[in-house]
């Protein structure tokens, strides 16, 4: 019989709806790409074979069900590391309608009791669910912050069968729901082992049975290490055996707890756990003489950074890869439906955040900087390795063994500090940085990343500065600034501008209001100037990965490099000039964190704008905040060279670098 072909898979470029559109090589249905456009409709096109791009089939009690994973990843923009679109995964179903006693495994062997002939002419239903901490309802929610416990629930239903008794005989997790994907982790092996806890020293274990058509266990939730989905899809390959059969060593469930321990309680059947219990997919018959292995799936999330998206669709029962004969009735997909919340699930779910540990201790020296911090980082139980800690790139230098105590000390100017001033301090800024290791010989981890930001303060003198004033003449005004230290400032403002903003999280594609301003004292007024900006995943402005979106003396680069919307606001004061930046992110790597340094220089007021003193605009040309836009000219060529700075009209200027940070920045949430 000819294969059957999924109709057509259309799905519009605005993908958002948003106004930008998606580019075709971003797109891919389960790794199997686009096949058609449309360019007058905007429509990307997909053809497939309902066998291919990793379809799962799926059954219910009515329905066979083909599953697929429209993926969506956000290309940076041609000559940028950001990105300001969400990566995305919609579940794309067809559903058909079953007739009685469609199987592609029959049941064996032929002779079995009479309520189990008949229920030959069922199918068994295999199933996993995630429970409440106290196994009487299913969880509404699947997202788990990382080492939270997923109690996750195997069961078979029997109809009129004698009574089953059900194992896991095998489970993986991937990013993606097709179980041959990478990374993959396989953490219940060697039919029905549960390795996790031994390869990684997690608390995941059997729970006692309490039921012979049920066995339910405990999996902390991890992270795969590499991979930019916190989402993670779990496969189990479950059996099925007579009520009144005992486990062996093909069918048990046992735990690792210094030791293997059975969920059955014969812990006998687990000595095979450290060797071999038997070939993959060769099973010995059982006591009894009735088996029926199959693969079921299920999903959950874990919401660890920058910001996780709520699946739409829970998962289905059973999962079996076949080849269907023919369809019931004629094609029909659909986009699948939110299902109702059943009555059995909790109402009163509420998902418990994690508490911020206080497990850092900083002594701030004349010249040095020591840190001290603790092993157990996240005050989990969990030690920490020196080699994943570091201050702003610098390694542990000491460790107290007794204390689990790491080390750190350093000169004030090392580990790229970042030394920053207001009105009465000199403020110097260190990143201690903790990344993740994953466990030995597995692709997974359960400690956060994390980056913890250190100051020394110091109280200033009159006149204490780096950089002198330049030049040596000024005018009178000017020479008494001179016994005083510019303050040049960016700081995030509401949208009316009138105060600073409270918080500095921002979803992808929102606006940032930044200000650029310089504290004139007694000064002459001046006319301050955002000469070029870049942004970092931490505050060393030579970091990567690095974006630079002001640059050439004042031109404001993002908007014509990414078609957004940024821009510099009309001046309406002298010593201020406003600015708006969209929100992105770097495609490359794993933090939401952007820390942003800009150079900004100041003028006499009087000084007009020219081409290394201006704050230019992309509209559909160039555009100066101050209203002369010929000093724009140039932005599409070289308005001189870095570091160079032609005298402007009154022969004075002052430059000073300004930063801020870390902004932390989103993904949209699905349906804010």
């Amino acid at each position: 019989m000819a294969p059957l072909v999924l109709h057509t898979l259309a799905v519009q470029q605005d993908f958002f709806s948003n106004g930008q559109l998606i580019q075709p090589t971003g797109l891919s249905l389960g790794g199997c790409p686009v096949v058609g456009q449309d360019p007058g409709s905007r429509v990307l096109i997909f053809e497939y074979e309902l066998q291919d791009c990793n379809s799962v089939l799926m059954m219910n009690e009515d329905e066979l069900v083909y599953t697929f994973s429209l993926t969506y990843t956000p290309e940076a923009f041609a000559g940028t590391p950001i990105t300001r679109a969400d990566g995305a995964i919609v579940g794309v179903q067809c559903h058909y309608q079953r007739l009685q006693n469609v199987s592609s495994d029959a049941l064996r062997p032929t002779w079995v009791p009479y309520s189990s002939t008949e229920a030959g002419e069922e199918v068994l239903l295999f199933s996993l669910k995630i429970m409440m901490d106290d196994w009487a309802y299913q969880r509404p929610s699947y997202s788990y912050f990382l080492g939270g416990v997923i109690n996750i629930e195997a069961s078979v239903k029997q109809y009129n069968h004698v009574p089953l008794r059900v194992f896991v005989d095998s489970c993986v997790a991937t990013q993606v729901p097709d179980v041959n994907s990478l990374p993959r982790y396989s953490f219940i092996e060697n039919h029905g082992c549960f390795v996790d806890a031994k390869t990684t020293a997690s608390s995941s274990h059997f729970m006692p049975r309490s039921q012979v058509d049920k066995i339910q266990f405990q999996l902390e939730a991890f992270m795969f290490q590499e991979g930019n989905s916190p989402s993670i899809y779990i496969t189990c390959i479950l059996k099925a055996t007579l009520g009144s059969a005992p486990s062996d060593a093909q069918r048990k469930s046992c735990s690792f707890a210094n030791g293997w321990l059975a969920a059955d309680g014969n812990d006998q059947v687990c000595g095979c756990c450290d060797s071999t219990c038997g070939p993959d997919g060769e099973f010995a018959a059982p006591y009894g003489g009735l088996w029926n292995p199959l693969q079921v799936a299920s999903q959950f999330q874990s919401p660890l950074g920058p910001d996780s998206k709520s699946l739409a669709q829970e998962p289905f029962g059973l999962q079996e890869k076949q080849l269907l004969e023919g369809p019931v009735k004629p094609l029909d997909w659909r986009y699948p439906i939110v299902p109702e919340v059943q009555s059995e699930l909790a109402v009163d779910f509420q998902l418990m955040q994690p508490v911020t540990p206080s497990s850092v201790a900083v002594q701030c020296g004349e010249n040095q900087v020591l840190i001290e911090v603790q092993q157990d980082f996240f005050s989990n139980g969990q030690l920490i390795q020196p080699t994943g800690l570091s201050l702003g790139g610098c390694p542990v230098v000491g460790q107290d063994p007794g204390s689990r105590v790491l080390i750190f000390e350093y000169e004030l100017q090392d580990c790229n500090s970042v030394l920053m001033m207001n009105e009465t301090e000199l403020v110097y800024t260190f990143s201690l940085t903790y990344t993740p290791e994953s466990f030995a010989g597995t692709p997974i981890t359960r400690a956060h990343g994390a980056i913890v930001g250190v100051q020394c303060h110091y109280q200033r003198l009159q006149n204490v500065s780096s950089d002198a004033l330049r030049p040596t003449w000024v005018p009178y005004a000017s020479t008494e600034a001179g016994e005083e230290v510019l303050l040049f400032s960016l700081k995030i403002m509401m949208d009316d501008w009138a105060y600073q903003r409270p918080s500095y999280s921002y979803f992808l594609g929102g606006v940032i209001n930044i200000e650029a301003s310089v504290k004139q004292y007694n000064h002459v007024p001046l006319r301050v100037f955002v000469d070029c900006c870049v942004a970092t995943q931490v505050p060393d402005v030579n970091s990567l990965p690095r974006y630079s979106f002001i640059e050439n003396h004042g031109c404001f680069v993002d908007a014509k490099s990414t078609a957004s919307s940024s821009r510099f606001m009309p001046r309406s004061q002298v010593d201020k000039i406003q600015f708006q930046l969209e929100a992105f992110m770097f495609e490359e790597g794993n933090s939401p964190s952007i820390y942003i340094t800009c150079t900004l220089k100041a003028t006499i007021a009087s000084a007009p704008s020219d081409d290394q003193r201006k704050s230019c605009s992309f509209a559909n040309g160039w555009l100066a905040a101050d209203g002369n836009d010929q000093v724009c000219g140039c932005c599409d060529s070289t308005c001189g060279p870095d570091g160079e700075f032609a005298a402007p009209y009154g022969g004075i200027q002052w430059e000073g670098k300004a930063s801020l940070g870390p902004v932390m920045v989103k993904e949209q949430k699905e349906g804010s």
